[in-house]
């Protein structure tokens, strides 16, 4: 099996994964928890190597009898299928927990392992946007101070690579504030010497925006350029008329 299956097992008296894990520990754990009231969702793949399919994998069942105790069902579209636990989730942890989370394991060398995939989120934004030949930048706060501005400016010049060769032009709207307008600017043309930059102000602004003007597509931040990385509020595509919106309200 190339990809991973996620299957949802239910009715009956209790699953037990096979593996190196503690099946008397788990056995006391769902001793009593009837499947068809508490469903366990499993992932199923074929290990390395086998060739395994999920037809095989299907067939296997059958001969085992597992479909006369329990019904197994395929959830093809996962998001969906969960998508009320995940609003649960956000509710309750909020949007920056699905990127940003620890997992501890015992049978690696350090006890609790950060993760954080914020960086690899916004990068697939970013990218949606390769391409372009002119950037709209949209950041009250993009040259304002920073406790750290060369790992602000480093992660700027990154974002900016990430949009392709094809960038000549980044128009920028600030509030002004130039604190750490060389830092940045300084990091993307040492890189990429051909590309202008053109800021203007304006004093009306309060999102962050990162526009095509000529493409007409855009995303949206949450935080400022020197907040990434310390929370999320939102990363998110912006519709066509949203994009024409903002476009129309920039001075020009």
């Amino acid at each position: 099996m190339k990809a991973i299956e996620t299957l949802s097992f239910s009715r009956g008296a209790g699953f037990f994964p096979y593996g190196p894990c503690d099946t008397g520990s788990l056995r006391k754990k769902w001793e009593g928890n009837k499947m068809e009231q508490h469903p366990v969702v499993i992932s199923v793949c074929g290990k390395l190597g086998t060739d395994a399919t999920y037809v095989e994998f299907v067939e296997a069942l059958h001969k085992k009898g597992f479909f006369d105790r329990f019904e197994v069902t395929q959830i093809a579209l996962p998001v969906h299928h969960f998508r009320n636990e995940i609003v649960e989730h956000i509710r309750e942890h909020g949007l920056a927990s699905l990127f940003k989370f620890s997992i501890v394991m015992e049978d690696i060398t350090t006890p609790g392992m950060e993760v954080d995939e914020l960086e690899g989120v916004i990068e697939k934004f970013v990218r949606s946007l390769a391409g372009a030949r002119r950037m709209v930048v949209v950041d009250p706060y993009l040259y304002g101070s920073s406790k750290d501005p060369a790992s602000v400016s480093s992660r700027f010049a990154k974002m900016i690579g990430w949009l392709g060769d094809a960038l000549e032009e980044i128009t920028t709207f600030t509030n002004g504030h130039s604190q750490s307008k060389q830092h940045l600017q300084a990091a993307v043309t040492s890189a990429r010497p051909s590309i202008r930059f053109d800021d203007r102000v304006q004093d009306d602004l309060h999102d962050r925006f990162w526009i095509d003007p000529d493409a007409k597509r855009g995303i949206v931040f949450g935080t400022s350029l020197n907040g990434l990385g310390l929370k999320l509020a939102l990363v998110d595509r912006l519709s066509d008329d949203d994009v024409e919106t903002i476009l129309s309200h920039l001075q020009p």
